[in-house]
This record gives structure tokens, sequence and C-alpha cells, in this order.
């Protein structure tokens, strides 16, 4: 047995998860900032590139986030020219939000940086073993959900059902 080895009994599971966050949160923020973008962004990002000219009540449903949340997400991110706004033709009480040519360009940019983290996330692992890891969190995802539901908290139980924040 290797003298190294770790007793994964060792690290209770709320700690080992909350580091396993941590770390993947502080790579993930500096792989964002390369992009000049903040992660919370990455989500309407995405929204925007495969549902382009999305409504912002559209944008809070698909995005399960309070409307003033997406009303600072598009100001800030219009600012920094990834996003623009333009009338619906039919309502025009609707404002239709799309990514500019600059927000396209970031987003091809993300996709290479989401494949780096993965990389690094999953480095020294065999196909098998990222097969396996991805089934497992997927389990648990599942039931963290059906736990969610039962007492009654529901956005985290609508992950799955709606689609959470993939496209």
């Amino acid at each position: 047995m290797e003298t190294n080895a770790i007793d994964a009994s060792a690290i209770p599971l709320h700690i080992l998860i909350s580091q396993i966050m941590r770390l993947y949160f502080s790579r993930n923020y500096a792989l964002m900032e390369r992009l000049d973008i903040h992660p919370g962004q990455v989500p309407l990002l995405l929204q925007l590139h495969y549902h382009g000219g999305m409504s912002q009540k559209e944008l809070v449903n698909k995005l399960m986030v309070k409307p003033p949340t997406v009303t600072v997400m598009i100001r800030r991110m219009e600012k920094s020219g990834f996003i623009h706004r333009k009338q619906d033709e039919r309502d025009q009480r609707v404002s239709r939000i799309y990514l500019t040519p600059l927000g396209e360009k970031t987003f091809q940019r993300l996709l290479g940086e989401l494949k780096t983290m993965e990389r690094e996330c999953f480095a020294n692992f065999s196909e098998e073993e990222i097969a396996g890891s991805i089934r497992f969190l997927t389990r648990i995802r599942k039931n963290l959900e059906v736990a969610c539901r039962s007492e009654g908290h529901l956005p985290c139980c609508e992950l799955t059902e709606r689609g959470g924040t993939d496209a």
C-alpha cells in the first residue's frame, strides 16, 4: 500500500465537498476572469448563445434567479459589450436580448475554458473513472433533489426538471 495514500473515511463528506466547491469556484473564477466575465454570467451567455432573443422574463425562468439578479447581469453585460437589447417586433413592450459579436466570440472562448476546467478536474483519471464519477455525481444530485423536494425546497429540485442552467 502506498504510504502517501489518504484514508477516504478520514475526511468527512461535508468537508470534502466544501473543499471541492471552493477550489472549483476559485479555479473557475480565474478562468472566467481571462474572458472578462463573472462565473455567474456563464449561464446567461449559454442561454443566449443557444436560445438568442430571449426576454428578461424568459431568462429569469430559465436561470431560476430573481428578476433583479437578471437585471443587474444584463446591465453589466450590455455595458461590457457582450449583449444588446432589441424591441420585440410583435410586442413593443418586450425587449429581446441577444449576444453581440463580442458575446459570441467570448462564448467560443468560454467553451475552451470549460474544457480546460474539465481536463483539470479529471487529470489522471481513466475514461472509466470519468464515466463512473459522472454517474456518481448525477446520482448524488438526484438524491439531493429528492431530499430538497421532500422538504419543500423547490428551486434546487427544479434543476433537472427545467434543465437547470444548462442550455
